[in-house]
């Protein structure tokens, strides 16, 4: 932190020298008339040296995880809830049914009742509907997905 003041106090100097018309030759002018009135002369414009020193982090691991890595890729997750649809229904009892939910990009996933898919968990699959838990951020929320009838469906 004392370079980085150092070096921001430096630059403001040559800066304040640069303006004060010091690399101009009316620096030298300056300087006399500092010095007929006691003052410290200020130094000439070349004879400043600017330093530019930046702060390095180093993070020293030891087998410790990267803390700037996300804990999870994007692949890891699954798909988000808003992005699943119910494709369909095998319905025999609610321990044993199979829902097939498909998401965006046509992928097709088959779940069964306490299945984890992305960021929900389903809790019971009826003939025509999935029930999930959707957890979003620590907040569980219940969400019902269900089956679209077809336009020629008239049951």
């Amino acid at each position: 932190m004392r370079r980085y003041i150092l070096t921001l106090a430096a630059s403001s100097l040559a800066l304040a020298l640069m303006w004060s018309g010091a690399a101009d030759g009316q620096g030298a002018q300056r300087a006399q008339r500092a010095q007929q009135e006691g003052q410290r002369p200020l130094p000439a414009a070349n004879d400043v040296t600017l330093v530019y020193e930046r702060e390095v982090f180093m993070y020293r691991g030891a087998g410790r995880p990267d803390p700037f890595r996300p804990l999870t890729e994007d692949d890891e997750l699954g798909p988000r809830f808003e992005r699943l649809t119910l494709q369909g229904v095998i319905y025999s009892s609610p321990r044993t049914s199979v829902a097939l939910l498909s998401d965006g990009t046509g992928r097709v996933y088959r779940v069964r009742q306490g299945d984890v898919l992305g960021n929900a968990r389903v809790l019971d699959i009826g003939p025509r509907r999935v029930v999930m838990a959707v957890d979003v951020f620590g907040t569980i929320r219940r969400e019902t997905l269900e089956l679209q009838r077809s336009g020629g469906d008239r049951r």
